[in-house]
């Protein structure tokens, strides 16, 4: 595989956490310390959308429902649903006290898994939270 530069965004806010393709359409989006997500054209290069909502950085995001939506995770602990046609968040749940560094679905969309500092969560659609909490000493 050759890897070719296209080009650079240039971005004027805070740094960037994460960076997701759709699986679908022809655009990425990314998440910021600045609590946007945003979605690009990866034909023009332009911003399309601008989503707001969480109070800090936003860290994590993930395409679901064929693209039509995505569910985020931040700083502020939750995790976020939007509705990428709308604009609009859908959804919110309140997951932790502290910050959510990691999120990612599972092929059928079954189960969310999480983490958020020395816990790891798996949750199901039917709303069964699996918790593992890891612990470590000097």
């Amino acid at each position: 595989m050759n890897i070719v530069l296209v080009t650079n965004l240039i971005l004027l806010f805070t740094g960037i956490w994460h960076v997701q393709f759709s699986p679908v359409d022809q655009v990425l989006a990314t998440c910021s310390a600045d609590s946007t997500i945003k979605v690009w054209s990866i034909t023009n290069f332009t911003c399309l959308k601008t989503f707001q909502g969480h109070l800090s950085s936003v860290l994590k995001l993930f395409f679901i429902d064929n693209g039509m939506q995505f569910i985020t995770s931040a700083s502020d602990g939750n995790l976020k649903i939007w509705n990428l046609k709308s604009n609009e968040c859908v959804s919110t749940f309140d997951a932790h006290d502290g910050k959510v560094w990691a999120l990612t679905v599972s092929n059928d969309e079954e189960m969310l898994g999480m983490n958020a500092g020395c816990m790891v969560a798996i949750i199901t659609s039917n709303n069964i939270i699996f918790s593992i909490y890891f612990s470590y000493w000097k």
